[in-house]
Parts: C-alpha cells; sequence; structure tokens
C-alpha cells in the first residue's frame, strides 16, 4: 500500500511539474476576451530570420486564434444553421485579426498564418511526450520483472504474454495519451473548446508513429530486464 501511495504521489507531482512547465507556452491570458479585441502594442517590425521575433509572430497569431474562438462561441446560439454562421463570423474576425499583425509587424499575411501552427517542439517533448513514455516505462518494466520472476523465464506462454501486452499498451498509451495531449492544449490555450487548434496536437497526427515507438520501448525495456536477469545469474 505505502508502494501504491509513493506511485501516486510521484505521478500527481509529475502532472503538476507537467502543467507548470506547459504554462511556459500559453498564451497571454491578460489579454483574452470575449469580444475580439486586440490590445495594440508598440509598433516593431520583425525579423523572421531571428527565433525571438518568430516566436513573438507565433505569440501573437495564436492569440488571435484564441480571441476569434471565443469570439465565435459568445456569438453561437443553438439554431440549425449556427455553426456555420459561427464559423463564418470567426475567420472574418481571424483573417482581420491577422491582417492586423501583419500590418504591426510588417511582415506578409502568409507568415502570420504559418505561424499560428507553429508548434514549441521543446515544451511539447517534454510535456507531452515525457509523461507517456514515463508511464510506458513504468508498465513495462514491472509487467516484465512480475511475468518472468512467476515463470522463471523458462515457461513458453511468458513470451507469449508479453507479446500480447506490448500491443495492449501501445495501445493505452495511444489513447492516454490524446487525452492527456487535450488537457495540456486546454491549459496551453486557457479554453475547453480547442476548435482547429485540436488536430495540431503533435500526438493526434501521429498515431502510427506513436503505437510503432510503443511497441519498440516496451521491447527494449523487456531487453534491458533480460539483460540484467543473465548478469545477476539464477
Amino acid at each position: 500500500m505505502g508502494r501504491v501511495g509513493q506511485v501516486g504521489r510521484v505521478g500527481r507531482l509529475g502532472v503538476s511539474a507537467a502543467l507548470i512547465l506547459g504554462s511556459c507556452a500559453c498564451i497571454q491570458r491578460n489579454r483574452l476576451n470575449a469580444n475580439c479585441e486586440w490590445f495594440s502594442e508598440p509598433e516593431r517590425k520583425l525579423d523572421l530570420q531571428r527565433a525571438d521575433d518568430r516566436n513573438h509572430l507565433r505569440d501573437d497569431a495564436q492569440l488571435a486564434e484564441a480571441l476569434a474562438v471565443r469570439y465565435g462561441d459568445a456569438a453561437r446560439t443553438f439554431g440549425p444553421d449556427s455553426l456555420p454562421v459561427v464559423r463564418s463570423k470567426r475567420q472574418e474576425r481571424l483573417a482581420r485579426l491577422f491582417g492586423r499583425i501583419a500590418s504591426h509587424h510588417a511582415v506578409p499575411a502568409t507568415s502570420v498564418a504559418e505561424a499560428a501552427l507553429r508548434r514549441n517542439v521543446g515544451v511539447d517533448a517534454i510535456v507531452l511526450f515525457l509523461p507517456m513514455v514515463t508511464f510506458l516505462a513504468f508498465v513495462a518494466t514491472h509487467l516484465w520483472r512480475r511475468v518472468y520472476a512467476d515463470a522463471g523465464g523458462k515457461s513458453w506462454p511468458a513470451p507469449a504474454f508479453m507479446a500480447l501486452a506490448s500491443l495492449m499498451t501501445s495501445g493505452v498509451v495511444i489513447l492516454l495519451g490524446e487525452v492527456w495531449s487535450d488537457v495540456v492544449e486546454m491549459v496551453r490555450v486557457a479554453d475547453t473548446h480547442l476548435s482547429m487548434r485540436a488536430n495540431r496536437v503533435p500526438w493526434i497526427g501521429h498515431r502510427q508513429t506513436v503505437f510503432i515507438s510503443a511497441l519498440v520501448l516496451f521491447g527494449a525495456f523487456g531487453w534491458f530486464h533480460l539483460r540484467e536477469r543473465e548478469r545477476q545469474g539464477p
């Protein structure tokens, strides 16, 4: 019970740390509103060859998206024609905001739209993928140790069971990772309605790669476990 409680505490700390770290990539909450109002800042030409300026443009573009989504949600009714009207209004406001950002920073409007699609790769790797790798490592290591300890490493059902377990665990990682990715993204944009932003979460667009990677990692943990057993001897 004590071990379970310790694992639970570590898990909660890990989730809290990941969410806190994810807040580093959050949009500017103090500028969010449902009226699609853009707070002016000093005009400054951005040099898109510089990383800082590219990040500034990305932050502005993603803030504009957040404002447009909130504006559409605030204007939505529950009539049968509501959704197309909302989408039209949202796109109209978004185009207007993108144009304003482009003019404000002396960059092409297409560069603003492209900047909205950019992700913070470092934060994604740590906040989205690392927790899932940690989960996979914990489950895989526990299964390899438990199964081969019970089977003595000689029972033929053990490899078959572990092959099935690797498929099931990888499937769970896919599902759990998608839920976790949505939670992190909602925290990042400070909105439970992700709208078009949901399809940009890296986990969603790379299911096959994630599944194959999980299978490989599961096997790698097993290989390390068996090597350790061989070194320790009977």
